[in-house]
């Protein structure tokens, strides 16, 4: 996850900074974040592996359930987007949420960590109860 984050938040600076770089340069900038994802996905299934049958079962729903309300969310916040909602609700409280970066790796990658946190300890709480 850290090395989304060192090559997504460099990078947004370098492309803003240096925009007459070739678009092969400025190509790999925008995709090492996108690979450095894929080896954070990795990293789970193999940290997932290691685990015995209950937990990896737990593990697998908690996640589940973190990449579905991502994708719940990015896409009514698009919606709401659309609608306006949010030219209202600066106006009235000068809170600029049309700028939330779902297309960002680093807070993609940030938001499911969080969103996973929180269905671990939903699901966790559930098996258990």
């Amino acid at each position: 996850m850290m090395l989304v984050f060192a090559t997504d938040i460099p990078g947004l600076w370098f492309l803003g900074r240096h925009s007459e770089w070739p678009l092969v340069i400025r190509l790999v900038i925008s995709l090492l974040p996108v690979i450095a994802s894929v080896l954070y996905v990795r990293s789970i299934a193999l940290w997932t592996r290691g685990m015995d049958e209950m937990h990896q079962q737990l593990v697998r729903k908690a996640f589940l359930l973190a990449i579905v309300s991502f994708l719940g969310l990015s896409m009514t916040w698009e919606v709401l987007k659309r609608t306006d909602l949010f030219d209202v609700i600066v106006r009235t409280t000068n809170l600029h949420l049309a700028r939330m970066p779902f297309s960002n790796c680093t807070f993609v990658v940030a938001l499911t960590y969080v969103l996973f946190g929180i269905s671990y300890t939903h699901v966790v709480s559930r098996r258990f109860q």
